[in-house]
């Protein structure tokens, strides 16, 4: 008997796709309109919408401004989209608890005297 051809597996959602799922939902959480969500982030509710249904496809600059427009990090945005991927995801360290590695500056080795020039020899390697 003839067996019907195996179908191939779904393309896997687009970014755009994910990203702008998230966004909407976090916008309808809040209980908030397109419109005002649209002012916030200063673009038009017609490219807001278009971005929540994954239609555009928009520059990280555009959605950073969206995600806080709905009080969401950038990165907030990412992890979510990747959770709902179905990838496993750790939480990331909000930067105010990220701890600035700080190292004691090198010492200068005395400049010698009577050179010619004024640039400190360590600059001159850069």
């Amino acid at each position: 008997m003839d067996q019907p051809a195996p179908q191939p597996d779904p393309a896997p959602p687009l970014f755009r796709e994910l990203a702008g799922e998230v966004l909407r939902d976090r916008r309808r959480e809040e209980g908030l309109r397109l419109v005002d969500v649209a002012e916030r982030a200063g673009v038009s509710p017609q490219y807001l919408s278009e971005i929540e249904r994954g239609v555009k496809d928009p520059s990280s600059e555009m959605l950073a401004a969206v995600a806080e427009a709905l009080g969401l990090g950038l990165d907030d945005l990412l992890v979510e989209a990747a959770r709902r991927r179905g990838l496993a995801v750790q939480p990331l360290p909000r930067m105010a608890e990220v701890v600035p590695l700080v190292r004691p500056a090198p010492a200068v080795a005395p400049r010698p005297t009577g050179g010619t020039s004024t640039i400190d020899p360590v600059c001159q390697a850069a």
